[in-house]
Parts: structure tokens; sequence; C-alpha cells
């Protein structure tokens, strides 16, 4: 298991919609993999 930092700059204006859209990706790679779940679980 691996972790990767993003640093990214979004004007203040964009925040809400950043988070969205990053939610949105992030959730959307969750799903594409099958053991995600259980990887998860092990780290908490």
């Amino acid at each position: 298991m691996f972790r990767v930092v993003y640093k990214w700059r979004v004007p203040s204006e964009k925040i809400d919609e950043f988070q969205n859209i990053w939610r949105s990706a992030t959730d959307n790679m969750h799903r594409s993999v099958e053991a995600f779940d259980e990887i998860e679980d092990r780290t908490r």
C-alpha cells in the first residue's frame, strides 16, 4: 500500500467545485479497484 500526496492551488472561489470533482474522481477510482475496501480497512 502506498499513499500519494497532491498539492493543488485552487482559487478560493473554486474550492467547493474542486472538492466535488475530486471526491467524484476518487470515488470512481475506488470503485474500479475490487479490493480497495479491504485495503482501506486495514489502514485505519
